[in-house]
């Protein structure tokens, strides 16, 4: 009997059958986790505390792009990331992004953001290749003016634009999108970059931008000329509020007469921050009106003292100004040249009317910068004179990175404001109204000791004298070699560093970070010299009163490291590395020690004034507080020191007797 076909091919169908329904679920596998947060508590989060949930994690520093993962969490994330315009006007062009298609995507997803205001970033635009002859490349040479150009294209809904481009862009035709209105844009900034490899960009003429900039409030320019700057700067002499001009390279400088009349038509002006070689230093008369700056608060000047000594006696400035000086040259400069910027800062800090009108400067810093930052200028010393603590706080973060000690530096600014709510410090307190700064950079080059007594000119009639509290980040270690006639003040300190610190008399809060207990020997039982300040005074700062000291790990540096040269203490066997640490802060305690016992044997006999002995002369005598941060298994033995220290704190718990 023959078997059905059906039959026979029934084995083969069950087989199938069972192949597409391993088919079906593998399927279904692979599918589910594109419908895995279907069913979880996020798929059904409101559309308002959605959105505020995306104001919070993005990041707009990564432009739109980063926030396309919000696409593919689920369809209600996507409906409302889609439709939600603030996540998606962040854009961001880099050179590498032509080759890459990033950029090709931001483009594509400004749609999305419909007509709100865009946040612009477009870095490195290049429409040109370097000669050949230079013999190098640049690190992403490419062509990404067409990109830009799209963007541009919306510049009448752009709010902020930050562009850095090659002079070669903007007379290739990148100029076109930008010689219109920008009735949005409150935020301008431009950088040129590539003067320094092709000089010959700069004498070029370079295309007039921005027709009308009815509401900018904040512009930069930086690698232009001057003459380019100024007219851009006084299309919006009406709102402009801050001001950023610097040039880098000499190169079409602007006359003197066309830079006081565009400053005294920015009528709002709060915030300027020049290179003074924007103009040109021919012709140093003082015949030019002044500029009357009432609302300037921020003051910021690049170059010579002798362009500083021009503009400042050109200009009118409030009792409330923050004055940032960088000498960037300054060599051949002449005694005359400082000496007259000194007598010009001292009017401006000591105005007539000021014991009514102004705060104090009662806070000082000397801040040690190294090497070469951010800014292109060398390493040097940071001179700070202000009304405001806050000032000396910010001043600190921006220029170190140890955490500990800046810590250790806000828990004694808070620890300081308790000790003295009832003191000197709050008989007047400063008003926001007449905050002021000097801050003074000055680089290495001026701070040897044939220029230090010429730069010094600038703070001489300044009231140091004043100054209550001192923070010193790093101490400033003197170039000099011993010989006849040098202080040792000045052999081991840097000269500039000692002018300034020396005149301050009245101070009575000392901090300072990463010092060793060698260099802290060295600055408080030193002997002013008698040329800087004209006092009886045995030892610097007389009327100290409290001493912080603040360590950061990587600033871990003891008198432990001057044991010897034939077996130094970091090449000890790992196994005596305890004995070592114990020992370093065993010989830290007994410096510490021996400096508070001679300085208390230094200050005793100026204590009595007449027959009588006064409450500040006490302070005078003993150190009222004494703090540490960042010294682990320091040993400090206090109990048979009253007459020294009245309190000691250890990273900010005070420690019993």
């Amino acid at each position: 009997m023959k078997t059905p076909q059906s039959d026979i091919l029934a084995p083969f169908r069950a087989k199938l059958f069972r192949f597409q329904e391993y088919q079906y679920y593998v399927s279904r596998m692979n599918t589910l986790p594109k419908f895995r947060n279907s069913c979880l508590p996020i798929n059904r989060l409101p559309t308002e505390l959605l959105q505020l949930i995306f104001d919070w994690t993005i990041d707009p520093s990564q432009g739109s792009v980063a926030n396309i993962f919000l696409l593919h969490v689920c369809h209600h994330w996507r409906e409302i990331a889609v439709a939600y315009k603030a996540l998606w006007t962040n854009v961001i062009i880099n050179a590498q992004d032509q080759g890459t298609g990033g950029g090709t995507v931001t483009v594509n997803l400004l749609p999305l953001s419909g007509s709100a205001d865009l946040t612009v970033d477009i870095r490195e635009v290049l429409d040109f290749v370097p000669p050949s002859s230079l013999g190098f490349k640049i690190a992403g040479t490419g062509s990404s003016s067409e990109l830009a150009s799209r963007v541009l294209a919306e510049l009448h809904r752009i709010k902020d634009l930050s562009l850095i481009v090659a002079a070669r862009a903007l007379r290739s035709g990148l100029a076109a999108p930008l010689q219109v209105s920008a009735p949005r844009l409150q935020t301008l900034v431009l950088s040129q970059y590539d003067g320094q490899f092709w000089g010959e960009d700069l004498h070029g003429p370079i295309p007039s931008i921005f027709s009308d900039l009815p509401v900018l409030r904040e512009l930069s320019l930086t690698g232009f000329p001057g003459q380019f700057s100024l007219a851009l700067a006084g299309r919006a002499h009406k709102t402009l509020e801050k001001l950023t001009l610097d040039p880098r390279w000499r190169s079409e400088p602007v006359s003197r007469t066309e830079l006081l009349d565009t400053l005294r038509r920015l009528e709002k002006l709060t915030a300027l921050d020049l290179g003074t070689h924007v103009f040109s230093s021919s012709s140093p008369g003082l015949n030019h009106p002044i500029v009357d700056t009432p609302f300037l608060r921020t003051l910021r000047l690049k170059g010579d003292a002798l362009d500083f000594d021009w503009l400042l006696r050109h200009m009118r400035l409030p009792v409330a100004i923050s004055l940032d000086l960088h000498l960037l040259g300054g060599v051949f400069t002449s005694d005359a040249t400082y000496l007259s910027l000194g007598e010009r800062i001292a009017e401006i800090y000591n105005p007539a009317n000021g014991p009514h009108v102004t705060a104090p400067l009662h806070h000082a810093a000397c801040l040690r910068k190294g090497g070469t930052n951010q800014r292109g200028y060398d390493g040097g010393v940071y001179l700070v004179l202000t009304s405001s603590p806050d000032v000396v706080d910010e001043c600190f973060d921006s220029n170190g990175d140890g955490t500990q000690a800046q810590s250790g530096v806000r828990l004694w600014r808070t620890q300081h404001c308790i000790d003295t709510s009832h003191g000197h410090f709050q008989r007047r307190p400063p008003s926001p109204h007449t905050h002021r700064t000097l801050k003074i950079w000055i680089p290495d080059r001026l701070t040897i000791r044939s220029r230090a007594e010429s730069v010094q000119l600038i703070w001489r009639n300044l009231p140091l004298h004043d100054v209550h509290t001192l923070l010193l980040d790093k101490p400033p270690m003197g170039v000099g070699t011993p010989g006849v006639g040098i202080p040792e003040l000045y052999r081991d300190f840097l000269p500039s560093f000692v002018n300034f610190v020396a005149p301050m008399s009245s101070l009575r809060y000392l901090t300072l970070c990463d010092w060793s207990m060698c260099w802290v020997q060295q600055l408080l039982l030193a002997s002013p010299p008698p040329a800087v300040i004209g006092t009886a005074s045995s030892v610097l700062f007389p009327s100290l009163q409290s001493l912080t000291l603040s360590r950061t790990p990587s600033g871990k540096t003891s008198s432990s490291t001057k044991v010897g040269t034939h077996f130094p203490l970091h090449e000890w066997p790992s196994s005596w590395s305890h004995l070592s640490e114990k020992w370093a802060a065993a010989e830290d305690a007994r410096i510490l020690r021996h400096v508070l016992e001679r300085r208390a044997d230094a200050c005793r006999p100026q204590c009595w004034v007449g027959e009588e002995l006064g409450a500040e002369s006490q302070g005078a005598r003993a150190l009222q507080k004494i703090a540490l941060y960042g010294y682990s298994g320091f040993r400090f033995d206090f109990c048979h020191m009253a007459d020294v220290v009245e309190r000691c704190y250890f990273d900010g718990k005070l420690r019993t007797r």
